[in-house]
């Protein structure tokens, strides 16, 4: 009962969206901007290999997404340069994708845009029909690929940037209310995130929620005082640093000062 009287986590966060869908990773994601761009150019260009252009589908024309493109680059300043934007691909590996509706399936303007004005964002999932224990976390400063916490497609990432498209930062008005009346202020974009990723990530509330976690977004109590919130977001940004430390998959994890890994 003390679970289900909790805020969930999108009314902490009303402006949430699902993470960026390719529908062709192959094409579209690249861990070399440069390539990708050089990729894109060639198929404007009509100078890649047949193999290698995606095929014709319900959603994707190769013929009218080569003059989408043409068209787009032609106007951008920078190209198709322009069009690319970094993507949090899977954990601790950031990409670069072409946020372009006649490539991309779903390319998310609107995050793409939130996120342009955000630190940061926690991202979770709303259902998981898998078997596996509830572990979806993350916090990324990029738009998300809606696969980054899972493969299956009934469990997709969902970000909550700490800031709206247009740049407001964005707690909701009942629970901004609330907040006032516990904290005297409104706390920090990055410290609401710290305070929901120490929940959200503790091992014990995975344990002790796992079933109902699968079933909706997560829920999230207010804090019983100031000194309450601050205790728990510090708890927090240690998840927050350790999710968003770069970290060079080639040369292996970082090292925290006193020895441990990040990773």
């Amino acid at each position: 009962s003390a679970y289900t009287s909790a805020p969930s986590i999108a009314d902490w966060m009303p402006f949430h969206r699902e993470g960026v869908q390719t529908n062709r990773d192959a094409f579209c994601v690249d861990v070399d901007p440069g390539r990708l761009e050089r990729r894109l150019e060639a198929f404007v260009g009509s100078r890649l290999e047949e193999g290698d252009v995606p095929g014709a589908s319900g959603h994707f024309d190769p013929d009218r997404a080569r003059k989408a493109l043409a068209l787009a680059s032609a106007t951008n300043v920078g190209g198709i340069g322009a069009l690319l934007a970094p993507i949090a691909y899977r954990p601790l590996d950031r990409r670069t994708f072409v946020a372009h509706p006649s490539v991309c399936h779903r390319p998310r303007p609107d995050l793409l845009a939130a996120m342009a004005r955000s630190e940061l964002a926690l991202v979770t999932t709303r259902k998981d029909r898998g078997a596996l224990p509830f572990r979806h976390l993350a916090v990324t400063d990029v738009v998300p690929d809606n696969s980054l916490l899972s493969a299956r497609s009934s469990c997709r990432a969902r970000a909550f940037p700490t800031h709206d498209p247009v740049g407001r930062p964005y707690l909701g008005p009942a629970l901004l209310a609330r907040l006032l009346d516990l904290l005297g202020a409104a706390p920090p974009p990055r410290a609401v995130v710290a305070y929901l990723a120490a929940f959200v990530g503790a091992p014990s509330y995975q344990r002790a929620f796992d079933e109902v976690l699968r079933v909706d977004f997560p829920r999230v109590p207010l804090p019983s005082s100031r000194a309450d919130f601050e205790r728990v977001a510090r708890a927090g940004e240690s998840l927050v640093r350790a999710w968003t430390t770069p970290v060079d998959l080639a040369r292996g994890p970082e090292v925290h000062p006193r020895g441990r890994t990040l990773v």
